[in-house]
This record gives C-alpha cells, sequence and structure tokens, in this order.
C-alpha cells in the first residue's frame, strides 16, 4: 500500500512511544485513525494533537477479546471496517530468569503481547480481506528473533507474534492483504522504564544505554516505509539486523557471544 489517504488505519498501543509516532506520520498522510491505549490520559493527548484525523479512541486493555469485538463491530458498522491494523501494544517484565518469573507474571505479559496481538487480528482478518488492499502489521522485536538473557517470558511472546505473523503471511498469499512483521532493536520507548517486577536500577540504564539509540519517530518512517516496499519482515537497527543475520545462519554459541557484546552493559 502507498497512499494511505482517507484509509482506516487502526492503532493499538497508540499513546506513546512507536504508537504515536505512527498516530502522528499516519495523520500526516491524511489516514483516518482509530487509536486505542489502555491510558486514557495519554490517548486523550494524542487525540487532541491531531484530532482532525482522529475518527475513534478506545480505552482497554487489549489482552480483553470481547473489547475487540465491540470495537470492531463499530468500525465495521461506522466506516466500513479497517484498512491498516497494527498491533503495537506491549509490555516488559524486568530483568528475570525463567526461574524467577512468577506464573502470574508470565501470564500477565503473554495476555498483553501476545494474546493482544491475536485478539486484533482475530477480529480484524476479515474485514481486512473484504478489501481490494489492506495492511497488517504485527510488532514483534530483536527479542524475537534471538533469546537473551533473563527475558525469557518477552521472547517467547515475541517470537510467538513471529511465528503467528509468518503463518499469517503464507495463508494469505493470494489476496490482496499484506502481512508484516516488525522486529525493533533499541528505540526510545517507556517499556523498559515501565516494565514490571526485576531492578528499577536496571531497568533505568538499559533505557538509557540500549533503547534510547533511535527515536520513536524514525522507528515509525522505517514501518511505514516497509509496509510501502511490502517488507515482510521490517528490520529497525542495526542490531535488529545483526540479530537476524545471527537467527538464520549463526549457531548458539556465536550468538551468545553477539548478545553478549550488546548486551555487555546490562550483565
Amino acid at each position: 500500500m502507498n497512499d494511505f489517504q482517507n484509509k482506516l488505519v487502526v492503532i493499538t498501543g497508540a499513546a506513546s512511544g512507536i504508537g504515536a509516532a505512527l498516530a502522528r506520520q499516519f495523520a500526516a498522510e491524511d489516514a483516518r485513525l482509530c487509536l486505542t491505549d489502555n491510558n486514557q490520559g495519554r490517548l486523550r493527548s494524542i487525540e487532541q494533537e491531531i484530532s482532525s484525523h482522529v475518527v475513534k479512541t478506545y480505552c482497554f486493555d487489549v489482552g480483553d477479546y470481547p473489547s475487540f469485538v465491540k470495537m470492531g463491530n463499530e468500525l465495521e458498522k461506522d466506516f466500513g471496517g479497517a484498512d491498516v491494523l497494527i498491533n503495537n501494544a506491549g509490555v516488559a517484565l524486568g530483568k528475570m530468569t525463567a526461574e524467577e518469573t512468577s506464573i502470574e507474571q508470565f501470564e500477565w505479559l503473554m495476555k498483553i503481547n501476545f494474546w493482544g496481538m491475536v485478539n486484533g487480528s482475530k477480529v480484524f482478518l476479515p474485514q481486512l480481506k473484504k478489501k481490494s488492499e489492506s495492511v497488517l502489521v504485527n510488532v514483534s522485536s530483536l527479542f524475537g528473533l534471538v533469546g537473551v538473557d533473563s527475558q525469557s517470558s518477552y521472547c517467547a511472546s515475541k517470537f510467538a507474534i513471529r511465528g503467528y505473523t509468518e503463518a499469517l503471511m503464507v495463508e494469505n498469499r493470494h489476496n490482496g492483504l499484506t502481512i508484516h512483521a516488525v522486529h525493533p532493536g533499541g528505540v526510545n520507548t517507556n517499556i523498559s522504564l515501565n516494565a514490571k517486577g526485576g531492578d528499577k536500577a536496571f531497568n533505568q540504564i538499559f533505557h538509557d544505554k540500549f533503547l534510547s539509540k533511535r527515536s520513536p519517530e524514525k522507528a515509525a518512517k522505517i514501518i511505514i516505509q516497509g509496509i510501502r516496499k511490502n517488507k515482510k519482515r521490517i528490520i529497525i537497527g542495526a542490531e535488529a539486523k545483526l540479530g537476524e543475520l545471527a537467527a538464520r545462519i549463526f549457531p548458539i554459541s556465536l550468538i551468545s557471544f553477539i548478545q553478549k557484546y550488546f548486551l555487555k552493559d546490562f550483565n
């Protein structure tokens, strides 16, 4: 898809970070926007900033399937359904090994990261497939390409997004729907600062030394460029590109070495 003018773009996790940057850039493309987030205050702020392009906002947890169904039904009735869906909402846990992570913490993270993406895809796929041209974007991570020390649950959720999305690509290879998996490296969002559990000081260091590598605006620009070029896998950052290469051709021992190099300040 090259032209987003008057297209209805649905973005989850739209009130901050990459989601908010995407909302601003799609507004600049004259798209119509439906924005969702679980933070009412931040959602209202981004809505006011680009109000002329926002047709609807919804405040709910993406892990709540009935809320997604309600939104999907309303958008189909009022606007003819979505043209673009970006499943961007995500959360993280602090630095914890698999043994240290409780089942409750793991379930909370999977409900938002993985099931939120599944919920959005299940609700909007029928709408998207009715269009002659449409787009589905699921945001994974560098940590959906390689396993990382003390992030087993986060990696599990992002690997799951990658697998689900790549299967959807095969299932929809003969229609007008293009599907994209996004794998960001370091992007200056608050996901680490808002992480549950772990060492807060570590979360701050991880944010400052790794996530601050590039702006959400830069990441959003790369995503939109990737959609235009129909890139199935959209890689953001040199570290993510190296992670993808490592996942394809290198043995686990070398992947571990690469991780230690990039994450040497966090061990």
